[in-house]
């Protein structure tokens, strides 16, 4: 029988040199932002179905053409006046669901045109779940992340 020593670390206690090579590999792990993609989603689905809307087809997400189409027409908003919309409606509970009906609450007062507001919160909130997205691979996010996770490493970066 023989006994091995392995020598494990905390991120901050590796050279600066295996702390870039960590961060490097973590940014291309995409399920960093799954959870922030998930919840931007249910927010964007239930921004629709508050307006009767149908989302017909979405791709979004970090550092990439990102888009939402829906089958918003004239006859959703028809009869919808400012005193029934709530800008501060939160169907999901996550943030972002504040992204979609206050834009839209804010375009609706202005423009008085409730089909052009449900377009631009849409676009709103699509902007808003992919800057979250891309938040994730920030520097200062991802170093939160092994922290809050209290990742341990063995002296080359790789995760102990």
């Amino acid at each position: 029988m023989r006994t091995i020593t392995v020598n494990v670390y905390e991120f901050q206690e590796l050279p600066l040199e295996t702390q870039r090579k960590v961060l490097e590999e973590m940014s291309n792990d995409s399920s960093l932002c799954e959870w922030a993609l998930d919840d931007g989603i249910r927010s964007l689905k239930a921004y629709c179905e508050h307006f009767g809307v149908t989302l017909k087809d979405w791709s979004i997400g970090a550092y990439c053409h990102s888009y939402a189409i829906t089958d918003a027409e004239n006859h959703h908003f028809r009869g919808l006046k400012l005193k029934d919309c709530d800008k501060e409606l939160m169907p999901t509970g996550f943030c972002i669901d504040w992204n979609f009906f206050s834009q839209f609450y804010d375009e609706f007062q202005r423009s008085g045109n409730a089909k052009l507001a449900f377009e631009h919160g849409l676009a709103c909130g699509v902007e808003a779940i992919v800057r979250d997205c891309e938040s994730c691979f920030e520097e200062d996010s991802l170093i939160a992340t092994i922290e809050a996770n209290e990742y341990e490493f063995l002296e080359d970066g790789t995760l102990a």
